[in-house]
């Protein structure tokens, strides 16, 4: 059977672009774990999210909110699914546009494979992501709490 070499060329850069993926939607979905909210350590997820709150910032869209008001009538457990569904989507947009993101900064030169320098590059771009999301999202939870606790001193 013949073969595109131009095809070939790019199945080894394929592969490990989406070893690379797999292991950045692991990485993430692990933030996302129902119930779980933090990082230990890297790889050990274990604080409890409040479910009412996004585990990535800006997931908040006063658009849904508005929109979730007026789905009164529809029943909870349809109105839990839109909202799973919707932050679903917005995490794929989040997932595709970090992506692009980390592509545009560690590939130089598209090539017939990912060297190793690209890698790290890639695996550094997605951990500084998610380090800096979680810090972000540690720092809004310590001022609220700062916030909260001072509304009830007064």
């Amino acid at each position: 059977m013949w073969n595109n070499p131009a095809a070939d060329d790019k199945q080894p850069y394929e592969k490990k672009a989406a070893k690379l993926k797999e292991k950045y939607e692991k990485d993430t979905t692990a933030y996302q774990a129902k119930g779980k909210s933090d990082v230990a350590k890297k790889g050990d997820v274990k604080l409890v999210r409040n479910s009412s709150r996004s585990a990535w910032p800006g997931w908040e869209d006063s658009s849904w909110n508005s929109s979730a008001a007026g789905l009164g009538s529809v029943a909870p457990q349809l109105q839990h699914f839109i909202q799973v569904e919707t932050q679903k989507q917005r995490f794929q947009q989040l997932v595709h546009q970090r992506t692009e993101l980390c592509w545009e900064k560690c590939l130089d030169k598209p090539g017939p494979e990912l060297n190793g320098r690209a890698e790290a590059c890639f695996v550094n771009c997605v951990e500084r992501f998610i380090d800096t999301s979680q810090f972000i999202l540690n720092r809004l939870e310590q001022k609220s709490k700062s916030v909260f606790s001072e509304s009830l001193s007064d």
